[in-house]
């Protein structure tokens, strides 16, 4: 999949295929960030494994489970993210031996991700509203191959965690397209926090990025394209223009 896209040489991208291109990239990742309201402690997860029809098959399981959970809350970190992704194994039927490393896996990215953020944003980060999100989208983003050192790179206090919400997930696209150079995307990320450019049309980066790769222009080039126009005040058209320009036809 990944080798097609990168063969793909396409260069006519109208204006409405990149908007609803980046609409896809939005929405998909919609499910994935929903806010939690009720908070969950090890209890909630055993009754559920006891009265969840879809958690029958984990039964035996059940202790080790809640074990996980147990582990997690003794690091601090909230169940409610752990929980999602045991509801979200049972509804695909993950086979039982798989279930616990799936959790642990999930476990240890949910650790390094608040590492991350606590870093890079400091210790109040906890309180912010979109803290739980943060922390979902940066697990989703580990778990899809996006490198450590890229999402230290989006998690600084100068773009703000509403906005590394949004971006997050139309990076973690743009690196499946071609790896994202660690430096180029830096001097990005820092052109765009200052940008007005509106969260909801971040996902628009990922067709510009998709139709540089189809233009030939290497991704450290296309990034420093992008920032030069985020720098000189340019919007996405803008950016359009200058890809369009610049690729190799």
């Amino acid at each position: 999949m990944e080798q097609g896209i990168r063969r793909r040489r396409r260069t006519g991208f109208s204006r409405t295929n990149l908007l609803v291109a980046g609409l896809v990239v939005f929405f998909s990742w919609v499910p994935l960030i929903q806010v939690f309201t009720q908070e969950v402690t090890p209890d909630t997860v055993r009754m559920w494994l006891q009265t969840e029809p879809m958690a029958a098959p984990y039964q035996d399981l059940a202790p080790s489970i809640v074990r996980v959970f147990e582990s997690a809350r003794s690091e601090g970190l909230p169940l409610e993210l752990l929980f999602d992704k045991l509801k979200e194994g049972a509804a695909k039927r993950v086979p039982p031996a798989r279930l616990k490393p799936v959790l642990e896996g999930e476990l240890n990215r949910l650790l390094k991700v608040r590492k991350i953020l606590l870093e890079g944003f400091g210790k109040d980060v906890t309180r912010d509203p979109f803290f739980l999100q943060g922390m979902k989208v940066g697990a989703l983003a580990l778990l899809s191959g996006f490198p450590e050192e890229g999402l230290k790179i989006v998690c600084t206090p100068g773009i703000g965690m509403e906005k590394m919400v949004s971006l997050i997930p139309p990076l973690v696209e743009m690196h499946r397209i071609e790896a994202l150079p660690l430096q180029p995307l830096s001097s990005f990320v820092q052109a765009l926090s200052a940008s007005p450019i509106p969260p909801s049309q971040y996902g628009t980066f990922v067709s510009l990025y998709l139709k540089a790769t189809a233009g030939r222009i290497p991704p450290p080039d296309t990034l420093r394209i992008m920032t030069d126009v985020l720098k000189a005040g340019g919007g996405i058209l803008q950016i359009e223009r200058e890809l369009a320009r610049r690729s190799r036809k």
